[in-house]
């Protein structure tokens, strides 16, 4: 209840940055849960139908999210011109995804924290119009 509460403020915040900084937050936790089973059942289902057909379905409901997610931003007049919604959420689908979120985390030993830091201004630069050109990139970032 509390990840559905906080995508529906997602999905209703009016500022684009915002509302994805919100998205990020709901997402992140549920994939600390959830990715490492979900990777499992995706190597898996290759061989196994009902692995295959729930790997299906589980991610045509994620995109259909992010698709929801990214209708928002264009009805708030956020989406950055020249992508398509279909274009954005599947960007937003694969940057925001329990994949990304196991090579960073696992496999590259980013933080949690830094991760949602760092999805939270490279989301809005990729997605949202109102991210003006040249504005200055996190300096807390570390190597």
């Amino acid at each position: 209840p509390d990840e559905t509460e906080a995508f529906g403020r997602a999905l209703t915040e009016p500022d684009g940055t915002a509302a994805l900084a919100l998205w990020v937050e709901a997402a992140l936790p549920v994939y600390e849960r959830t990715s490492a089973i979900g990777d499992a059942g995706r190597s898996a289902y290759a061989s196994d139908p009902y692995l295959a057909d729930w790997w299906v379905r589980s991610e045509a409901l994620r995109l259909d999210g992010c698709v929801l997610m990214v209708r928002a931003l264009a009805d708030h007049g956020s989406l950055r011109r020249g992508l398509s919604v279909d274009e954005a959420a599947d960007i937003l689908a694969t940057t925001l995804s329990p994949q990304s979120y196991l090579a960073f985390t696992v496999d590259r030993g980013w933080t949690v924290d830094h991760l949602g830091a760092w999805l939270k201004d490279a989301l809005p630069r990729l997605l949202v119009d109102d991210v003006a050109p040249g504005t200055p990139r996190r300096s807390d970032a570390t190597s």
